[in-house]
């Protein structure tokens, strides 16, 4: 992963070209997820690192988005969590790592004091245990599985965390 990662973030027609496949996207949030580890690119491949494995988003011939597990998985845990730090006191869950991207790309994270985190899809959550004390803010996606991811993130993190809040993507775009 390191070296696709590396490879993305020396890119810069790469990273153009995803830009102008997703505007709501900045250079500096791609090639800053790509220099922390957690991002790469390979054979058409946009790749998303796990402590414990690899997801892939792509597009198939027919122009279908394909997202696969290239091995391990998500066991628990929220891309970009283990970029965590005693000192992150909010963080930002959104319903997956695209959508984190994009929060990166407004600039909502505060190195050392918040992290912008992607569930590796609405129906897998992470462990509530390294959000205690977290004052937690679910950026939801404005469907049922996102009102649904929510409510159940809520659940699962209000015994540990600080505080947890839900808010709507289409909020956070404005």
């Amino acid at each position: 992963m390191a070296t696709a990662g590396h490879r993305l973030a020396a890119d810069e027609e790469l990273i153009k070209r995803l830009c102008a496949e997703r505007p709501e996207w900045t250079p500096e949030a791609i090639e800053g997820a790509a220099h922390e580890g957690d991002l790469g690119y390979e054979d058409g491949k946009l790749l998303f690192g796990y402590c414990f494995g690899l997801k892939a988003r792509w597009e198939d011939p027919e122009g279908n988005r394909v997202i696969r597990w290239l091995c391990g998985g998500a066991y628990g845990e929220c891309w970009r969590q283990s970029l965590m730090l005693r000192s992150t006191k909010r963080v930002y869950i959104t319903e997956g790592e695209t959508d984190a991207l994009t929060l990166l790309s407004l600039g909502v994270e505060e190195p050392g004091a918040s992290l912008v985190v992607g569930l590796a899809g609405a129906s897998i959550l992470p462990e509530p245990e390294p959000y205690a004390g977290q004052d937690v803010v679910i950026i939801e996606d404005a469907d049922l599985a996102g009102a649904d991811a929510g409510e159940r993130l809520v659940e699962r993190l209000h015994p540990y965390a600080a505080s947890t809040r839900r808010v709507s993507a289409r909020e956070v775009a404005i």
